[in-house]
């Protein structure tokens, strides 16, 4: 599904981000990256890894990765270890560098 803008938003950028009042939720397979026949076989930019820990810094760590793979799939795709992240739909859960798992 495709949202279009209305007339008096077309051409004009999108307001600023106000860092110290936003956080960002990002989606990972489809969205930051190419949906692959395998998931291993995801292609991940050097540009993505230098973009996503850059905006991770300067949110002072108010973003995180969303995901249906697992959060250890995810740092290995990524080759780097993003502090927060949500990974198997939520049943796994890193928060400020600390991973925890729903058991139930």
């Amino acid at each position: 599904m495709r949202v279009q803008s209305t007339p008096e938003l077309r051409g004009k950028a999108p307001p600023a981000l106000d860092v110290r009042a936003h956080a960002l939720f990002l989606d990972f397979d489809g969205t930051l990256v190419d949906i692959a026949s395998r998931p291993h076989s995801v292609i991940v930019s050097n540009e993505l890894r230098t973009l996503l820990v850059r905006l991770c810094d300067t949110l002072s760590g108010a973003m995180a990765l969303l995901s249906g793979r697992t959060i250890t799939d995810i740092d290995v795709t990524l080759s780097v270890a993003l502090p927060n992240i949500a990974g198997v739909h939520g049943h796994e859960l890193r928060r400020d560098s600390v991973f925890q798992r729903d058991s139930s």
